[in-house]
């Protein structure tokens, strides 16, 4: 979508009806619901990045927080998935997600409800891998209800009802 009034910049880029490859090209997404498919999880990384050294692979999961589950698998990367991450729990499919996107190495990382399936210790995890993501220099948009999420990583916040800006509030 294009913003009704005003600019919306992503890596310098405005927002216009012909940037969205560039504007698509410089940002990731981890949706809320999981986006994985049948193959090994080094197949679904390597979706971000197709030519992807293990190595690599290697760090995104570590970023994620997963890479340690994963070597205790079998197969490690090479565990085979069924279709929406069957084979994972749903803590781990996400964090599958945000290894992908961390892989991509984009500008703009965009986390839509990244807490998701996720418990305490998960939800924490990812609140200080999206720290370090912000202090590495990666701008972040985070759409989340989770309150606890929000103090534990965001240092904005801006709350939206019923289309408009109703809040905008520094966090820390």
């Amino acid at each position: 979508l294009l913003p009704a009034a005003g600019t919306v910049r992503v890596a310098g880029t405005a927002s216009t009806a012909g940037t969205q490859d560039a504007i698509r090209a410089a940002s990731a997404v981890v949706a809320q619901s999981t986006w994985l498919f049948t193959g090994t999880i080094a197949d679904n990384l390597r979706l971000a990045d197709p030519g992807a050294a293990d190595e690599r692979l290697w760090r995104a999961l570590e970023t994620a927080g997963l890479a340690d589950e994963v070597r205790r698998m079998p197969e490690g990367l090479h565990t085979l998935l069924g279709e929406q991450g069957l084979g994972l729990s749903g803590g781990q499919a996400q964090r599958v997600s945000l290894a992908r996107a961390f892989l991509a190495d984009r500008p703009l990382l965009i986390l839509d409800e990244p807490t998701s399936g996720l418990d305490l210790v998960g939800m924490r995890t990812v609140a200080g891998l999206v720290r370090e993501l912000a202090a590495a220099g990666h701008a972040l948009l985070v759409i989340t209800h989770d309150a606890e999420f929000v103090a534990a990583c965001c240092q904005r916040v801006i709350r939206l009802a019923e289309g408009r800006v109703a809040t905008d509030i520094p966090v820390y």
